[in-house]
């Protein structure tokens, strides 16, 4: 009887320990597969072969006071969500897939509830990001002894 009890508790404690499907590609989509292969040169509706001169000029109603759009103070101006580049960028003839930008490659799980992204090393010498981590790194190394 002691022995059916413990591999009954054993068996309700383990129960929720189950291994979790990890996902691994270029491009991912949240409903069905992306229509892309990776490698793609542009978008099925950009013409490559248009012309690359003008100028656009946009009226926009209100100021601002930084073109800093992660300021603490200050209002950003409009349209300088443009300046950043993103981890991946969507595309506008497919819902809900996303494709690397400066991103490489990415590791989810099925549901999403997490990712793990890999950047790209070509888009690292123009990236903030790796100047915190550099800090943190320096930061960390300085607090902590030397063995």
């Amino acid at each position: 009887m002691l022995l059916r009890l413990i591999s009954l508790l054993l068996a309700t404690l383990c129960a929720p320990l189950r291994g979790e499907m990890i996902q691994q590609s270029r491009a991912f989509a949240t409903l069905g597969e992306p229509k892309y292969a990776p490698g793609f040169r542009h978008f099925d509706y950009v013409d490559p072969a248009s012309p690359k001169s003008g100028r656009l000029t946009m009226a926009v109603v209100g100021t601002f006071g930084n073109f800093n759009r992660y300021a603490s103070r200050g209002n950003p101006g409009a349209g300088t969500e443009t300046l950043y580049d993103r981890l991946f960028t969507s595309s506008d003839d497919e819902p809900d897939s996303y494709y690397p930008l400066i991103a490489e490659s990415a590791r989810y799980a099925s549901d999403f509830r997490w990712m793990e992204i890999r950047l790209n090393p070509r888009a690292g010498r123009c990236l903030y990001l790796r100047q915190i981590y550099a800090r943190r790194r320096a930061a960390v190394s300085h607090v902590l002894p030397r063995r």
